[in-house]
This record gives structure tokens, sequence and C-alpha cells, in this order.
């Protein structure tokens, strides 16, 4: 697959699953061993299982979730994706209750692909300024 078709799944990826919530196109965009690396989450390692469950989590915890495609970038069987993501805490996150508060972070994804699906899904992202927004961790953005 060429990196103009990789392009299109990645978008799909961000588009129709993370934001508009079509979790069963997962079974068509990743790889049932997709490898996930995240040092925000590292109990998720590998699986098809695994990232869904991730996902049903963050939509349950953040309904109104949206993640926009900042930049795309592609080359060979990678697509580099840096996204910003915004939502409101209303449901249960990580065991913790619902905060309530709008969220706003930003983030990098790096797709490799094997074939027509995603084989490998690594990201970074500013989690302190997600636990900020939450009231989870001490605002930085001042600080001298």
């Amino acid at each position: 697959m060429g990196t103009k078709e990789n392009m299109v799944v990645a978008k799909r990826l961000f588009t129709d699953v993370f934001t508009d919530g079509q979790e069963s196109l997962l079974n068509d965009l990743l790889a049932k061993d997709v490898v996930f690396s995240d040092p925000s989450n590292p109990q998720v390692r590998s699986g098809l299982s695994d990232f869904t469950r991730l996902e049903e989590a963050y939509r349950e915890a953040f309904p109104d979730k949206r993640l926009k495609i900042e930049d795309l970038i592609a080359a060979d069987s990678k697509v580099i994706v840096r996204w910003s993501f915004e939502g409101t805490n209303t449901g249960r996150f990580e065991g913790r209750s619902p905060s309530g508060m709008p969220v706003q972070t930003t983030g990098i994804t790096i797709l490799t692909f094997k074939g027509k699906k995603i084989q490998e899904i690594h990201q970074q992202w500013d989690e302190l300024s997600f636990l900020e927004c939450l009231g989870e961790a001490p605002s930085s953005r001042w600080a001298a």
C-alpha cells in the first residue's frame, strides 16, 4: 500500500474512530496483533482487543472528545500525525470520578503499516497539561 492510502487510513482512525466514535472500524484499520506504545499507558502492549478497550474507556470518560489532525506526514510504511485533543470529563477515567472539566492536550503519533493495516502505534503526548486540566496536577503554565 502506498503513502497516500496509508494517510487515508490514518485520517479514518483519527476522524471516524477517535472523534466520531466508530470503534467497529478498528477491525478494518488495525492488525489483530497491533503493537501500542504510549508511556502514559504502559499496561497496553499489543492486540486489537486491548486497543479497543482503551478507546472505549476514553470514549466513556470523554463522550464529546474530538481529535483534530494538525499535521499528517507520510513516508514509506509510516504516517506521523500531530494532533490536538479536546473533551469534557463527564465519565470515570482511570478509576477517577468525573471532574466535569474541559480538557485539552496535544500529541504526536507514529503509525507503522504492514499491508493495508496499522501494525504499530507509538505515541507521545502532553500528559501534564491533560492532568492539569483535570485538576490532578498543579499548573506549571506560569512558573518562572
